[in-house]
């Protein structure tokens, strides 16, 4: 029996080891546990579990795919580090909240609009992360964006999908990444919803492992890959269904907008809207939702940016700003955003 005992004990002990063992020679290959920088895993790449808001960047990060290095800051925020202690005396400071137009995915560090406002007397926080809704900004924003106490909150909408992913418990273009939302009770009173999140502990040990082991993304990164490209397949539909009945969707967003203003004035801080349009609006017509949610902020007194407008007075065509359909701005069209919020101060 002793012999037996301690053959059951080598070998438990045998197993960990080789898979230290295998993890290691892994790490001599690829010393991150996320080294591709294809445009298709930044997303994922840049991301890690975050149980408040379903994700979150990754503290450190560094990928540099063809557009240029993105970096990301020892406080998990793009650009330079802020301290949350204002100087007394000092500098305006601007609180960015978006998804991942502000955040920059298709620019180099230095290029984003939020960092391209920074200037003399102006003090930027970019707190923006790609795939966020308006819900996981409202929730960012009161979990550590009201820490830095800044001036003016900027929040960056993006046409294209904020107003159906605010209605989802997932990314819409990734059923792989939950999410948080709210939804609208009594009086248009606003519940959060966490059930997505509230993951098993089986799933988080996953996460944990997809997140931090080289040797687990060597041998599951591909098929869970192609998973995420099945279910980005119905994107679309999903989102045409939503907005086949626009109203709720307006409503929700509108009133996540109006708690970010009134959480913003119990510190002193304004609110500033910029509305990035989307390719098939800018080149025809706005569509009847576009419309109803421009009408709405007017009513509410939510002031705005509508950038459409801004780039139709400079003559551009959409190639002239954006890369791809839903908005996504070049080197050229952060800076022309850059231009136009900073007007509005």
């Amino acid at each position: 029996m002793r012999r037996e005992f301690l053959l059951a004990t080598g070998a438990s002990l045998v197993v960990p080891a080789l898979l230290l063992a295998a993890e290691g020679v892994a790490r001599l290959v690829s010393p991150s546990p996320c080294p591709q920088a294809r445009a298709d895993e930044m997303m994922g790449c840049l991301h890690v579990f975050s149980p408040h808001y379903g994700w979150a960047l990754r503290p450190g990060i560094r990928l540099c795919p063809a557009a240029g290095c993105v970096s990301v800051n020892a406080d998990g925020n793009r650009g330079p580090r802020v301290p949350r202690e204002r100087t007394p005396g000092g500098p305006r400071r601007v609180l960015v909240l978006g998804d991942s137009v502000a955040f920059g995915m298709d620019v180099a560090d230095g290029e984003s609009w939020p960092e391209k406002l920074a200037r003399p007397g102006l003090e930027v926080v970019s707190l923006a992360v790609p795939g966020f809704g308006t819900d996981q900004e409202l929730l960012r924003l009161e979990r550590e964006g009201l820490g830095y106490r800044p001036d003016v909150i900027v929040v960056g909408f993006c046409l294209a999908n904020d107003l159906v992913d605010n209605a989802l418990d997932a990314f819409l273009y990734s059923r792989a990444h939950p999410k948080p939302r709210f939804e609208l009770g009594a009086g248009g009173a606003l519940r959060l919803r966490r059930e997505a999140i509230e993951l098993s502990t089986s799933r988080r040990a996953g996460v944990w492992l997809a997140e931090r082991s080289v040797l687990w993304n060597v041998l599951f990164r591909r098929g869970a890959a192609q998973t995420a490209s099945e279910q980005e397949e119905h994107w679309q539909t999903t989102s045409n269904a939503l907005l086949a009945r626009p109203e709720p969707l307006v409503e929700l967003a509108t009133r996540l907008l109006l708690r970010v203003r009134e959480r913003g004035a119990e510190i002193g801080a304004s609110l500033l809207v910029v509305a990035h349009p989307t390719r098939r609006s800018y080149q025809g017509e706005a569509p009847a939702w576009e419309r109803a949610l421009r009408e709405r902020f007017t009513r509410e007194g939510l002031r705005s940016l509508w950038l459409a407008d801004a780039y139709r007075a400079q003559g551009l065509d959409w190639k002239d700003f954006a890369v791809d359909g839903t908005g996504h701005l070049n080197a050229r069209g952060h800076a022309l955003t850059a231009e136009q919020v900073a007007a509005e101060f």
